[in-house]
């Protein structure tokens, strides 16, 4: 099998960074769909007192949609990241060459995207998490002549409808605020994790088959022999020469 640094860890935070990011994705258009109804249910209710009204919700649509699209991004990197991994981990030993896998050649740009998504991420939760919590929703009224309500009668007429203007009085803007964070948190995971294999990309060298793998053959008796008397000849050879002259001028 495909030799991949940290392949467990990585498929692991990977996975769960791209669930939190679909939830993510999904709780932010909820979060939209929920807010559009119920604008309209608050017109349908004025609606008989001959009352206009103007909702103002987009400091917290605003961020919400780019905080929606960071989290679905970041469930697409994550599945491009475990698609390499799963398909790097699935190549036989007999297709294994000197090559790297792709995913392992690729480990820079997969942490550096997780990176760039972490960063979105914590830009986008901080700003909206600020204003779910302590905004509320601007509302203006106006009558059929044009003149616009005070606020203390727009705020009698929330109280007497049962409205409530602060955002964080909403079920679903608690679901839109708290998976983007779990999905913070598994992408800044997924990147520590992506780096750290990374740099143990160079001690893991791929396996091959054939003779690297094989044991040294030991040489031939005849080979071996020959090639430790060698040294041995070429050193002796002078010695014998000239024991051989002195003994030939004592004769």
């Amino acid at each position: 099998m495909a030799n991949i640094p940290l392949k467990v860890p990585r498929l692991v935070s990977l996975t769960l960074a791209w669930a939190f990011g679909c939830l993510g994705g999904a709780v932010g258009v909820n979060a939209i769909v929920k807010r559009n109804q119920e604008v309209s249910h608050v017109k349908g209710l004025v609606a008989a007192l001959h009352i206009t009204l103007w909702v103002d919700t987009w400091d917290l649509l605003r961020a919400g949609i780019v905080l929606a699209v960071g989290c679905a991004v970041l469930a697409v990197v994550a599945s491009i990241w475990i698609g390499l991994i799963l398909l790097d981990s699935s190549k036989s030993s007999s297709s294994s060459s000197s090559a790297r896998p792709l995913s392992t050649r690729l480990l820079t740009a997969e942490w550096a995207s997780l990176a760039f998504m972490t960063v979105w991420l914590l830009a986008c939760n901080i700003p909206v998490t600020k204003t779910a919590v302590n905004g509320r929703v601007h509302t203006r009224a106006f009558l059929p002549t044009g003149v616009e309500l005070s606020q203390a009668a727009v705020a009698t007429t929330e109280r007497s409808f049962g409205i409530n203007s602060a955002y964080w009085s909403r079920d679903y803007i608690h679901l839109q605020i708290i998976p983007p964070w779990f999905a913070f948190l598994f992408a800044l995971v997924a990147t520590v994790v992506s780096f750290l294999a990374s740099r143990r990309k160079g001690t893991h060298t791929p396996t091959t088959t054939g003779e690297e793998t094989s044991p040294s053959k030991p040489l031939h008796p005849a080979a071996a022999h020959k090639e430790g008397s060698s040294p041995t000849n070429s050193v002796s050879s002078p010695v014998n020469e000239k024991a051989n002259a002195e003994q030939r001028e004592m004769v």
